[in-house]
Order: structure tokens, then sequence, then C-alpha cells
């Protein structure tokens, strides 16, 4: 009697896991499936206003939503790359999202020179919610979209800025 409980017990933790890591995987299909179009968002300024992806202009050729951590240095380093081939960006929007603080962050973009910059916006993403909008939390990552909105590359990590445009 006391090994069918074990059994019963093992077998129900089992099938438990199973229907976990299972729902995991969908959701994670679906929240993919969902980025392959710029899905809805709503990030902060820094000024604490709202931006939201109906506010993107449809007057660039791509749009490159960059997650970033202020204190990251491969961000860093990519930070450097993209204000220095922002001429190679001329048709390209890059928001920078990070989930820092508005005074880090601010110290950061003077560090690098992005305040003033057209098609380089910084915002802020108190309620953690990239994740669950791109699938990923990595930073360095980035998520490259045509002037239609299309999902074009999805990129984890340092990469050439030729790579954000082509």
């Amino acid at each position: 009697m006391t090994k069918k409980i074990i059994r019963l017990t093992l077998l129900a933790g089992a099938l438990s896991l199973a229907a976990y890591f299972g729902y995991g995987i969908v959701r994670m299909q679906q929240i993919r499936s969902d980025a392959a179009r710029l899905p809805h968002f709503a990030f902060r300024t820094l000024d604490g206003s709202s931006f939201t992806e109906e506010m993107i202009s449809t007057g660039y050729s791509h749009i490159v939503i960059n997650h970033f951590s202020p204190d990251c240095e491969f961000c860093q380093d990519m930070t450097g790359r993209i204000r220095d081939g922002r001429q190679l960006l001329a048709n390209t929007l890059v928001i920078m999202v990070t989930e820092g603080d508005s005074a880090g962050i601010g110290v950061f973009m003077d560090k690098y020179g992005l305040r003033g910059l057209k098609n380089i916006l910084v915002l802020r993403d108190p309620a953690f919610s990239f994740y669950l909008k791109f699938g990923t939390g990595a930073v360095p990552c980035f998520f490259v979209y045509d002037g239609n909105k299309k999902l074009t590359k999805r990129i984890l990590g340092e990469t050439k800025i030729e790579d954000l445009i082509q």
C-alpha cells in the first residue's frame, strides 16, 4: 500500500511538472509570435510621461527596440557604437528601453551624448514588462522592425550597427 501511494505521488508530481513546463513553452511561443509585429507596450520617458508603440511615426525605414542596462559593459559598448554609427542609422528609430531609474539613465545619456538625438529615444520600463512583451529580458538585445512594424531580426547580445539595418 505504501509503495502504491509513493508511485501515485511521484506520478502526480511528474504530471504537474510536465503541465507547468508545457504551459511555459506554449506561453513563450505566444509571446514570440506576438512580437512578430511590434507589440503593444507602454514605457515611460524620463519626465514620466507614457510612450506607446502607437506614438511611433511611420517615417522610418527601421525601428530598433534595444533592451539594455546602464550598468552592463556590453550595453555600454553597444550604446557607443549606436552613437558613433548614427549616420548609418539616420533613417532608423532606435528605442532604448531599461528598467533603470531616471537619475541613472540621465547620467548614462549624458555620458554617451544621447540627449537631443532625434532618432534615439531612451525609455524606462518601471513595470518590468519588457520580458512579457518581447519574450526575453536579456541585455543587450535588439528587435529590428521594418517600416511596417514587422519583425525582421531578433538579436541577443552585441552586434554590428550594419546588422541593425540590413
